[in-house]
């Protein structure tokens, strides 16, 4: 599974800490600021330009000498906790990043790709 960050959401960083910060205007599902844990913001820079988890496990795996298979459950069980929060976007396998960025872009995108109220 991929993921590609929600177009209403911005990363930011205030005191050295990233946080996730929800344009409430547009998307009043999104409710909270969120901190991300030092080692996340890359992946948000990664996700956020349209790229796969790939690099991001293998430069984690490297930094923390830990094997790429508990790094990869890791880092995908932080990306489907965000995805509920609404602050990803999955992206079904064999679908191409780039077709939902284009959507994001047009203002097409699906609404089963965005997070619904609960």
């Amino acid at each position: 599974m991929n993921y590609k960050t929600h177009p209403g959401v911005v990363m930011t960083t205030i005191c050295d800490t990233a946080v996730l910060i929800p344009l409430r205007l547009s998307y009043p599902n999104l409710q909270k600021t969120i901190p991300l844990p030092p080692l996340m913001a890359p992946l948000w820079d990664l996700l956020s330009s349209g790229k796969s988890l790939d690099a991001y496990i293998s430069f984690l795996s490297a930094l923390t000498r830990k094997d790429k298979q508990t790094v990869s459950r890791r880092v995908e069980r932080t990306c489907e906790e965000l995805c509920k929060l609404g602050y990803l976007i999955a992206v079904p396998d064999g679908e191409p990043v780039e077709d939902l960025q284009s959507q994001e872009e047009s203002g097409t995108i699906s609404q089963n790709h965005l997070p619904q109220d609960e």
